[in-house]
């Protein structure tokens, strides 16, 4: 038995790259919160984001059983991307939520920021869902 088409070999190019790419998002996401929120600890947030949304990620795609080809891999990275997105969106709302107001870094300032952003947020979501964004 030979094999005619083998996709083994584009299938690992493609996580090689998968990887590298999202190893760049790691640091690339951390530079530009560092740079412009100006917190460490700002920048902690997107990057803890990635771990968990691909854990999340292979999660669901173990439960329906679905397979590591190359659609999967770019809806991965795309997924990705947009849990980072809505990491800084939220960290930039905390941040302008304790600028605004003169409070202390600890607290519950994260529920008053999101209660704020909350409409919008969910349109982005849904605008995510669909390709638009009526935000």
């Amino acid at each position: 038995m030979e094999i005619s088409y083998d996709v083994s070999r584009f299938l690992d190019a493609s996580i090689e790259k998968v990887i590298h790419t999202l190893f760049e998002a790691f640091i690339l996401v951390a530079i530009v919160v560092f740079i412009f929120l100006g917190d460490w600890r700002a920048s902690i947030i997107p990057i803890m984001a990635v771990p968990i949304s691909l854990l999340g990620s292979f999660i669901a795609m173990m439960l329906f059983n679905i397979t590591l080809n190359m659609i999967s891999l770019l809806a991965l990275v795309i997924r990705t991307c947009i849990v980072v997105d809505d990491a800084i969106v939220v960290i930039e709302a905390v941040n302008v939520e304790i600028s605004r107001n003169n409070l202390t870094p600890i607290g519950s300032h994260a529920e008053k920021a999101m209660k704020e952003i909350s409409e919008c947020h969910y349109r982005h979501l849904l605008g995510n869902g669909v390709g638009l964004h009526p935000c």
